[in-house]
């Protein structure tokens, strides 16, 4: 009814502003109960600009054929930067086992195991 301005039956008027349906005057009558939680309806309302921000970028880009170019960056920094924690970490235990003297050693495969061939 808020979108498309379909006037409610037995609730419209005939001419002036936009109809603006039974969910404006819900929320005040929550919001004068204290029933809506203002962080929470923040984080929506930035949520729902952030998604409308997205989306004129996503066309933005696409009009300007650059989309399939910034998707393929947006991996290779995604990815990258997920590497590097994890090899950033394997690092540092790394680094503390060895400085604590306790290097464990590695385990072989058991194929190699038993194997003196070293082919």
């Amino acid at each position: 009814m808020i979108f498309v301005r379909h006037r409610a039956g037995g609730r419209g008027r005939l001419g002036g502003e936009p109809h603006r349906g039974p969910s404006f005057s819900r929320r005040d009558s929550y919001w004068r109960r204290r029933a809506i939680d203002p962080a929470l309806a923040l984080v929506l309302l930035s949520r729902t600009i952030c998604t409308a921000l997205g989306v004129s970028t996503f066309t933005l880009l696409r009009s300007l054929g650059q989309l399939d170019l910034t998707i393929a960056l947006s991996y290779v920094v995604l990815l990258t930067s997920v590497d590097a924690r994890a090899m950033f970490y394997e690092g540092l235990r790394a680094y503390l086992r060895a400085r604590r003297g306790s290097v464990a050693a590695r385990a072989l495969p058991a194929a190699m195991a038993g194997s003196t061939d070293c082919r």
